[in-house]
């Protein structure tokens, strides 16, 4: 179920999924509400969401438990180019879990055809009293051939410490880092939108 409403400069939204568990409106269901603001060149906005019952990624046996994510960022734009900036907190109950993330962009482009992006992402995470921290930079130069096809050529950073270290080193994690704690990538790719 969703709402959303705009009333002038701002926008308000509420949603909730059920859980799929018969007899049960709450069990593994999800609830969420955000709000928006957008004025001129600014845009702020805010939201949370619980998701309840859900598992971890934490490579151990641990009970099921709530997700809370809080979040907040906004854009503002000067002139041709738009900055980004925003914070996102996560936790998980029963795992003893919080994350904190600060990220932040800008994207400028040049004519028509070229757009450079860079953007940082910074979160400090912590599992039952052991913390550790990740830092994520990137750059992308992209190229429109047409309306709707682009090249891109991109270049990233990625640095851990402590437990994002360990975390990512397991082999079911999604990016695994296999004991290295830095980790430097290049992306390039055409993409068409249909």
């Amino acid at each position: 179920l969703k709402y959303a409403g705009t009333f002038g400069p701002v926008t308000l939204a509420a949603q909730h999924a059920f859980g799929e568990v018969a007899g049960s409106f709450s069990t593994s269901s999800s609830t969420g509400a955000s709000v928006t603001y957008a004025s001129g060149p600014l845009k702020l906005a805010g939201g949370y969401q619980i998701m309840r019952d859900t598992s971890t990624y934490f490579g151990t046996a641990v009970p099921l438990s709530d997700q809370q994510v809080w979040s907040v960022g906004g854009t503002y734009k000067l002139g041709v180019t738009q900055f980004n900036a925003g914070f996102t907190r996560s936790t998980y109950n029963n795992a003893g879990y919080r994350d904190n993330a600060f990220y932040a962009g800008a994207k400028h482009p040049f004519g028509d055809a070229w757009m450079l992006l860079v953007t940082g992402t910074y979160d400090r995470m912590k599992i039952n009293g052991d913390s550790g921290s990740r830092f994520t930079g990137a750059v992308m130069l992209d190229y429109n051939l047409s309306k709707r096809t682009d090249v891109y050529v991109e270049a990233d950073y990625t640095t851990l410490t402590g437990t994002w270290r360990t975390l990512a080193a397991q082999p079911t994690f999604v990016t695994p880092f296999y004991g290295n704690s830095t980790r430097i990538g290049v992306t390039t790719g055409i993409r068409h939108k249909f």
